[in-house]
């Protein structure tokens, strides 16, 4: 079935021709509202057919889903096998009761089914098969990467799981890092690469580089295929796990782009969200990957619970004393299940939703600092202010960006986040 870029009205002429005996959506938390939606238009149109959510949300919230009488079964935590085994029940008419990590509706409640374990081998897991998909459809999407914007390029996900505690992330794959074997993974990016006729990749691990000697023998394994590979890491390198002949070997093996994740300055606040960052060793390997003509990209957040305008100060001090090429500020968003959603919650923080439609994601912005929203949007904006009106960190930019044709897009995107929240 054809689901891309479609509205409603189109997606129920599609399930209208298709005929589907069952609809599985994946949904993470901020396409809550979509997913019912989208459930009960199928049930509308194909009342016999089997609608199964999985993902993030239903794996936090499998009672909240199954509100929905269009939703008939859920599946938690990772769906490749269980959701299989409900394939198998389906044709031969079997009940769902005993597959693992399913929950349904029982006569009185929500029944929940054997938790089904992580799987830790994941080279168990065969690849994904991609033939009959239109791959060249998602250029046009916005990448986790902004410069892989109207881009080819492959994605893949070598890892599964973080060790560590922030309190903006909710373990959605859990707090052990599982990961695939290199050999696995450079047979997927060659694979991908050569069908794609693209060398651009795309690493979306939540901490690629958890295991050191891993992400060496991988990239150790780029570099000899000598592909001319141009690596990119939307997010998921630590930064103070980094050491000069890390960063060193990124570089050969073609890594162009590597963001990290800073959060804040406050070693007090570091402590309380769970990110420990070591900042001293994280400013040292920022100033050497950009030495090496690594563009580096930071992420912060400004308005964490509890957080004094001095603190957001210190941030954004600090960002500007880095040798990065671009920063992001962020407001904090929480979404349900996460310990900062809980936070929120306890202080009674009033959420404000922006207008949704039927196929696009509710914003949440959640405040449980002490300041009110308005100094936090005013700091937002001069932070970017700051950043960004700095002749040498503008040549840098020009200097060092992978693509230059992403120049404009990278104004626009400033001009953005310094007249807009």
């Amino acid at each position: 079935m054809d689901a891309q870029r479609i509205d409603a009205d189109d997606w129920e002429n599609e399930v209208r021709a298709f005929h589907p005996d069952i609809v599985g959506l994946s949904v993470i938390v901020s396409e809550a509202v979509s997913m019912d939606a989208v459930a009960v238009r199928t049930k509308k149109n194909a009342p016999r057919c089997l609608v199964v959510a999985g993902g993030a949300y239903p794996s936090l919230f499998p009672e909240k889903c199954l509100k929905n009488s269009a939703i008939d079964l859920v599946v938690r935590g990772e769906g490749e096998k269980t959701f299989l085994e409900i394939v198998k029940c389906f044709e031969q008419g079997l009940s769902f009761d005993e597959i693992k990590g399913v929950a349904f509706r029982g006569k009185d409640a929500v029944c929940y089914a054997p938790q089904r374990e992580f799987c830790h081998r994941l080279d168990d897991i065969p690849p994904p098969d991609y033939e009959g998909l239109d791959l060249d459809l998602y250029n046009n999407l916005i990448p986790q990467s902004p410069l892989l914007f109207k881009q080819k390029h492959v994605r893949v996900l070598t890892s599964r799981g973080c060790p560590y505690q922030c309190g903006f992330c909710f373990p959605t794959m859990g707090r052990v890092f599982r990961p695939h074997s290199a050999d696995r993974v450079i047979g997927e990016i060659l694979r991908l690469c050569e069908r794609r006729q693209t060398r651009n990749v795309e690493i979306i691990d939540d901490v690629f580089n958890f295991d050191r000697e891993r992400a060496m023998e991988i990239m150790r394994k780029i570099v000899k295929a000598d592909r001319g590979l141009k690596i990119y890491f939307p997010s998921g390198v630590r930064g103070d796990l980094l050491d000069r002949e890390m960063i060193d070997l990124f570089k050969t093996a073609g890594v162009v782009f590597m963001p990290v994740g800073i959060e804040t300055a406050s070693k007090r606040k570091q402590v309380e969200i769970g990110k420990n960052m070591d900042l001293d060793r994280l400013q040292i390997n920022i100033a050497y990957a950009v030495k090496k003509r690594m563009f580096m990209n930071g992420y912060f957040i400004l308005g964490l619970p509890g957080e004094t305008i001095r603190e957001v100060l210190r941030t954004v001090f600090f960002a500007c004393e880095l040798k990065l090429h671009t920063a992001s500020f962020f407001a904090l968003h929480c979404y349900e299940g996460s310990e900062f959603a809980k936070v929120a919650d306890a202080r009674k923080v009033i959420t404000a939703q922006s207008a949704y439609s039927l196929f696009s994601a509710p914003i949440h912005f959640i405040n449980a600092s002490s300041l009110n929203k308005g100094v936090i949007v005013f700091l937002r904006q001069l932070a970017n202010v700051m950043f960004y009106c700095n002749p040498f960190r503008l040549l840098r930019i020009i200097k060092d960006l992978p693509e230059k044709r992403c120049l404009v897009f990278l104004a626009k995107q400033f001009l953005k986040r310094v007249v807009s929240f």
